[in-house]
């Protein structure tokens, strides 16, 4: 509006002006010359507008991007998971709530506190956990921020924001521009401290049930050190006794042998003797053979002489 009523003053001013000084002078009329004029300044104030108004957009532009990115940069930091501090982006990290507490954790950690580690208890508050789902209304809101943030990283200028501009300033917290409230430093570190305090807790937990497993582990292996111990006495007595039993099965085997010895002799003896029978036999027959003749020939001379 302003720069139309400049132009609305000029306009009036050379017309004032000009009748007086230019009427018929050269044969052009001052509605003419009025005319060109009007249309020179139109022409050089419709260009300052349109770089005004350009400079505007950008300047708009640039704090709509700088608050953009600074919304989707807080709620990153709110929406991390408290034990491993990732974004909670489906599937490897879903974010998860447990019941009956309401705290959210993302579904990776909760898969290591419960199922491997065997925890019955919130990392955070220590509440017995009774069971768990899927948080939807936070996985949508986290899925909206990382769909924004990738839209605003294609949309984004090729150069960083200037120092002095709008938008750095935005980010910097450093002012107000346009209405724009900045990020109150306050609140910034609230929120910092919060997690900070809030990832503590859990280390804290955690250490504390690690110590009380160290101790239940400890009372375990002192246990079986003791039972390690008693079974080391037993092998020693069983290898006593496998010593001593050793010794009588050398004595035994010994024996055998000798008695081996013994009877593989006797077996020679046996075999020496039957040979000398089939001899004394085989000699024998012929000998039986002719007593019998000789007797039966006895008996015919007895027989002739009486």
């Amino acid at each position: 509006m302003g720069t139309i009523g400049a132009m609305s003053g000029v306009v009036g001013s050379v017309a004032g002006v000009l009748p007086s000084t230019l009427g018929g002078v050269g044969g052009v009329k001052p509605e003419e010359v009025i005319d060109r004029l009007t249309e020179r300044i139109t022409d050089r104030l419709r260009n300052e507008l349109k770089v005004e108004l350009q400079r505007e957009s950008e300047s708009l532009a640039a704090q709509q991007g700088a608050l953009d990115t600074f919304l989707v940069k807080e709620l990153e930091s709110q929406n991390t998971c408290p034990v491993c501090y990732e974004l909670m982006v489906p599937p490897q990290h879903a974010p998860m709530m447990l019941f009956p507490c309401g705290h959210s954790f993302c579904g990776r950690c909760l898969e290591q506190h419960i199922d491997r580690n065997k925890k019955t208890q919130c990392p955070i508050c220590r509440k017995k956990i009774e069971s768990r789902a899927p948080n939807y209304s936070l996985q949508q809101l986290i899925q909206q921020v990382v769909a924004k943030k990738e839209s605003s990283g294609r949309a984004a200028p090729s150069g960083p924001l200037s120092p002095g501009s709008p938008g750095r300033r935005m980010l910097d917290g450093a002012g107000v521009e346009d209405g724009l409230e900045p990020c109150s430093n306050t609140d910034r570190v609230r929120r910092q401290y919060d997690r900070a305090a809030t990832r503590m807790r859990v280390l804290r937990n955690e250490l504390a049930d690690t110590a009380i497993e160290e101790d239940g582990l400890n009372g375990k292996v002192a246990a079986a050190a003791a039972v390690a111990g008693h079974l080391q006495e037993e092998e020693q007595v069983v290898l006593r006794r496998l010593a001593a039993v050793q010794a009588e099965l050398d004595l035994v085997r010994e024996q055998l042998a000798q008695q081996g010895s013994k009877v593989a002799d006797l077996v020679r003896q046996a075999e020496a003797v039957r040979q000398r029978r089939e001899l004394l036999q085989a000699t024998l027959g012929p000998l039986e053979q002719e007593v019998e003749k000789l007797e039966i020939l006895m008996a015919g001379v007895m027989e002739m002489r009486q």
